[in-house]
């Protein structure tokens, strides 16, 4: 029997909080993936790499008929099952025989999509692999990797993520800064009213530089 056939819509969460900042790197990821098959975005933990993943991909879903594709691989505990993984979250259920690998590159040829696999640290050299055969089988299937170190794939293209803007101090224009912004924004959900002003300035910023400005 050959596998489910592949839905059209896409699946990338939509924004639970705002996404603060990162406009230009928004812009810039866009531009890269279209004229490179494979953008990787690099940086420590905790800089950003999968909210800017996330909101590249949410914004690109018009250009790729076939959808945009997040694959959440944080919760992946064993390389083995990197194929099948990848192919759950396309929703790709093959009972054919074939092994998961050849059934994933099966239903990528011919089609035209984005695939987002974010958290590939831990597996690299595997991702890697998987990426090379993907995007060797299926060209017109775009990948939006982040890592905290390149996948090392011909035609790879690294985007190292910054982190926020940070305030060299509390004085004017502080408040405008992307950290301060963003820790603004959180404070108030929780803290109804909170605003960054004259009184909490210093230490807001003292906080945020002390966080070396990581989200």
């Amino acid at each position: 029997m050959s596998s489910a056939a592949l839905p059209r819509s896409g699946r990338v969460p939509d924004d639970t909080t705002s996404f603060v900042g990162r406009r230009q790197a928004v812009s810039q990821v866009r531009k890269l993936l279209a004229t490179s098959r494979l953008v990787t975005l690099t940086g420590v933990g905790g800089v950003g790499k999968s909210r800017l993943a996330i909101s590249v991909a949410r914004r690109l879903q018009r250009a790729f008929p076939d959808g945009c594709w997040l694959v959440d691989l944080d919760r992946l505990t064993d390389a083995s099952l990197l194929d099948t993984e990848v192919s759950a979250e396309l929703g790709v259920f093959d009972q054919s025989g074939r092994s998961p690998r050849e059934a994933l590159l099966s239903h990528l040829r011919g089609r035209r999509l984005l695939l987002v696999l974010d958290g590939c640290d831990r597996f690299v050299e595997e991702c890697g692999t998987l990426v090379a055969e993907v995007l060797a089988e299926a060209p017109e299937v775009r990948v939006l990797a982040t890592s905290r170190e390149p996948l090392r794939v011909a035609g790879e293209h690294i985007w190292p993520v910054p982190p926020l803007d940070v305030p060299r101090s509390g004085r004017a224009g502080a408040g405008q800064r992307e950290a301060v912004l963003l820790f603004e924004q959180r404070a108030a959900a929780v803290l109804p009213g909170f605003r960054v002003d004259e009184g909490n300035r210093d230490a807001v910023v003292r906080l945020c530089r002390q966080l070396d400005g990581l989200p």
